[in-house]
Order: C-alpha cells, then sequence, then structure tokens
C-alpha cells in the first residue's frame, strides 16, 4: 500500500483534517485535539477507491448522523448504526429518515432499519413507504422483503394499490411475493 488520504476530526467548534500517508496494513495515528471530537471520518474527500469498514462508538455514528454536513457523511452514518441493531440507533435512523434533506440519506436510513431486525425498526422502515420521494419508498421496499410483522406487508400491499410509481408498486410486489409460504400456495 502506498496511500495519501486524511483523517477528519468534527467537534463542537471545531474541524480538524490530519493528512496521512497508508505504506503498511495497519497504522495507529495520534492527533493532538483540544477536545474529544464529536466524529471522525476517514477520507472525507472520497479520494481512495476503498471498501471501508470503520468501527465507532455509537454517540460518533448519531452525531456524524445528524451534523455532517456531506451527504456521504451521513450515508456512512447510516451504514454504522444499521450495525448496531439497538433502539438507539433505530431513533437516529428515524429521524434521518424523517428530517434529512437529502433522499438519498433518507433512503438509506430506511434500508439500515429494514435490515436491523428489531421490529422496533421494521416499523420505523416501513413508515418510509409513505415518504414524498419515490426513491426512499423504492428503497424501503426492496429492504422490507424480508418483514415479518403483518402490519408491515399490509403497508406494502397498500403501496401495490395506491402508489403513483411503478417501480415502487414493483419492488413492492417482488418484497411481497419473497414473503410467501409456498408450501401452503
Amino acid at each position: 500500500f502506498h496511500v495519501k488520504t486524511a483523517l477528519r476530526f468534527t467537534g463542537a467548534d471545531y474541524t480538524k483534517d490530519e493528512a496521512i500517508e497508508i505504506t503498511q496494513k495497519e497504522h495507529t495515528y495520534y492527533v493532538p485535539l483540544k477536545s474529544r471530537p464529536d466524529f471522525v471520518r476517514f477520507d472525507p474527500e472520497l479520494s481512495v477507491f476503498k471498501s471501508l469498514d470503520f468501527d465507532k462508538p455509537k454517540d460518533m455514528f448519531k452525531a456524524q448522523l445528524e451534523k455532517d454536513p456531506t451527504a456521504y457523511g451521513r450515508y456512512e452514518a447510516c451504514l454504522g448504526l444499521g450495525k448496531l441493531r439497538d433502539d438507539d440507533a433505530v431513533d437516529a435512523l428515524k429521524k434521518a429518515l424523517d428530517n434529512d434533506a437529502f433522499w438519498g440519506v433518507r433512503a438509506r436510513a430506511a434500508e439500515a432499519l429494514a435490515g436491523m431486525d428489531n421490529p422496533k425498526a421494521e416499523t420505523a422502515a416501513a413508515a418510509a413507504l409513505s415518504q414524498p420521494e419515490a426513491r426512499v419508498r423504492l428503497a424501503a421496499a426492496k429492504a422490507l422483503a424480508k418483514a415479518k410483522d403483518d402490519a408491515t406487508k399490509a403497508a406494502l400491499a397498500d403501496r401495490v394499490a395506491h402508489d403513483e410509481s411503478p417501480y415502487v408498486v414493483a419492488a413492492c410486489i417482488d418484497s411481497l411475493s419473497q414473503q410467501l409460504d409456498t408450501k401452503h400456495v
């Protein structure tokens, strides 16, 4: 490896970019900061082609989802929170689903919620089927293919009957078809 990129530390009253160079499989960096950052991003300018698994404390993912000015940073936070599967993570993702300015972040929040295997999360993801943006409804419809709750299945069926987007209707039908009990058909 030989990669130049940066770490971005964002705190209550500061943002600090620290240039780093990766030349080995593992590195440890020490960066002096005036206080604990609210969140940290690796390669914030997306200059490196990569697959990244960056585990952080839940409070950092939540702060990143709420405060990162970039859509991609908020998207990354959805990915991290989706792995946590607890009610606190569900609440943070639900808030993003309801309030984020960018449809792509709302869609990723719906996908993360649907993949959490948590009844509260599934209910929140099903609520995304009523979002005004069709691309968010589409993401939710696809993500709910493994829905367990009857109310979620009813919400998918309702979208089949009433959604104006043929893509959303098709995704709802596909998700419902994956839930059929073929032993009793």
